[in-house]
């Protein structure tokens, strides 16, 4: 779905950027597409909670779930709607204010609802580090961890964009286009990719086990 956007808005960029349909077509699939990613990293904890077990959990796994993909499908509804009225706006050259105050909202929305999510991750792992940190667990956690954080970097940026407004500086220099928005989603997906979690998450529910397998193994004794 990114390409899709970065397809368009490379169009914009070389041929027309007053292109309405290429300023949507590019807000739509950046927009959409993180959320998506960031809908596989509440599943994952989702997944984390139930192979470890839900005590050290603040909240049930399927409430983490739906709770904060209803959050994103919010925020995302309101950034396309801002969006698409910004493009409506530029093409006929009136002011964007309006629509761009939208976008900011949704994506102010988006950071906070992800900002309480990594407080829940943070404190689920505090709470099982135990079990969760134990031999190589940690490998996967810390890239859970990294992956979640530059999810939120990206949202952040798109957050100061926005606020700068259309002619902003972030808006008018690319550099900081690709490396906090475009570059952060990559290195997540790369990240998963190494660290892929349908290899890890059985690991932690095997370690989860371990202890109650080692208890129902033991030698019996007998009495003369």
């Amino acid at each position: 779905m990114e390409i899709v956007g970065y397809i368009a808005r490379s169009l914009a960029a070389t041929k027309d950027p007053y292109n309405l349909i290429y300023f949507i077509l590019q807000y739509f699939f950046i927009v959409v597409a993180p959320v998506f990613f960031s809908a596989s990293i509440y599943t994952i904890l989702s997944f984390l909670i139930n192979a470890v077990g839900g005590e050290a959990s603040p909240l049930p796994p399927k409430a983490i779930l739906w709770i904060f993909i209803l959050c994103d499908i919010i925020a995302t509804g309101a950034q396309v709607g801002g969006a698409a009225n910004i493009g409506v706006a530029e093409s006929h050259r009136k002011d964007p204010t309006t629509a761009n105050n939208v976008l900011l909202g949704g994506l102010a929305f988006q950071c906070f609802d992800f900002a309480i999510f990594l407080s829940l991750l943070g404190l689920f792992i505090y709470r099982a580090r135990d079990k969760v940190l134990m031999a190589d667990g940690w490998k996967f956690i810390c890239a859970l961890v990294s992956a979640s954080l530059l999810v939120y970097l990206r949202t952040a940026f798109r957050l100061a964009e926005t606020a700068e407004g259309l002619n902003g500086f972030l808006t008018t220099h690319e550099v900081f286009f690709g490396c906090l928005e475009f570059a952060p989603v990559v290195v997540a997906v790369w990240i998963f990719a190494a660290f892929h979690p349908g290899k890890w998450i059985p690991q932690f529910n095997e370690g989860a086990n371990e202890p109650q397998m080692m208890q129902t193994q033991q030698v019996p004794t007998y009495s003369v």
